[in-house]
C-alpha cells in the first residue's frame, strides 16, 4: 500500500507543527463532525458494530466510544507501533493494510479520517468496502483534503513526505461522487473548514487561521455512503 519512505514516517516518533494537545484537539472537531453526520443519517440507536481503518493510536476510537457506548467498536492500523499502543489502552486493535482487507465480520459503520489521500486506488477501494457492511450499513470517511487545500499541502511539503500522497490526487470531487452513486443506495460529501485551523484557536496559540479557514481552498472534505 505504502512505500517505504511512507512507512517508516508512520512508524517512529516525529515532530509536528502541531503539538500533542493540538492533535487531539484536531481529532476532536473530526469526531464531533464524524458523530453529527451519523445522527443525521439514523445511527441514532446503540448495539451497532465499528471498524476504524487506520486507528492509529486509538485517539478516534476512545472518542467515538463514548459517544456510541453500546456499540462495540475495532480498529486497525498499518503501523504495528501505533496498534502496540492501542492496544495498551483496552482496544480492540490489529495490524492491517487498508488496501488488503480481509475482515472475518461485518459491520454496521465503517469509518477513517485522513486516509484515503493515502490509497493507490481509492475508487476500488471504497467499492470494495461493500462487501464489509451489513445491509443498511454506513460508510464514513473524513477529512481528506481537498485538491487546493494549501494548509495541508504546506504542512505536508514541511514534513517532507509531500510526494507520497496518492489518493485524493487521482480523483476529483465529482468522480468519487458519481462513483459512489453508482455503487451505494445513499452518498453524499460535504465539506467543512480545515479542522487544522480550528485548533490553534483552541489551543491559545498565535497562528489564527480561524477565518481562513472558512474558505473553499482549505477546506476538509467527508464522504458518506449507505449499502
Amino acid at each position: 500500500m505504502w512505500s517505504d519512505k511512507q512507512k517508516e514516517f508512520y512508524n517512529e516518533d516525529f515532530t509536528t507543527l502541531a503539538s500533542k494537545s493540538m492533535e487531539v484537539n484536531i481529532r476532536r472537531k473530526y469526531v464531533d463532525f464524524l458523530v453529527k453526520i451519523l445522527n443525521e443519517n439514523g445511527l441514532k440507536q446503540g448495539g451497532k458494530k465499528f471498524l476504524e481503518i487506520g486507528c492509529n493510536e486509538g485517539i478516534i476510537m476512545e472518542m467515538m466510544q463514548k459517544n456510541y457506548p453500546d456499540s462495540k467498536f475495532s480498529g486497525f492500523d498499518i503501523s504495528d507501533k501505533h496498534v502496540e499502543i492501542a492496544a495498551k489502552k483496552g482496544l480492540n486493535v490489529f495490524v492491517g493494510d487498508a488496501e488488503k482487507m480481509n475482515p472475518e465480520d461485518k459491520y454496521d459503520v465503517i469509518y477513517g479520517t485522513a486516509v484515503l489521500h493515502h490509497l493507490n486506488k481509492m475508487d476500488k477501494f471504497l467499492i470494495d468496502l461493500r462487501n464489509y457492511l451489513n445491509e443498511d450499513g454506513i460508510l464514513l470517511f473524513g477529512p481528506e483534503p481537498v485538491h487546493n487545500n494549501f494548509v495541508y499541502i504546506i504542512w505536508h511539503s514541511m514534513r517532507g513526505f509531500w510526494n507520497v500522497e496518492k489518493g485524493m490526487l487521482q480523483m476529483k470531487k465529482r468522480e468519487i461522487r458519481k462513483m459512489l452513486k453508482e455503487n451505494y443506495s445513499f452518498s453524499k460529501i460535504f465539506t467543512k473548514g480545515n479542522a487544522f485551523a480550528y485548533a490553534f484557536k483552541l489551543t491559545g496559540a498565535i497562528w489564527d487561521f480561524t477565518r481562513l479557514s472558512r474558505l473553499p481552498i482549505i477546506n476538509d472534505m467527508y464522504i458518506i455512503a449507505k449499502k
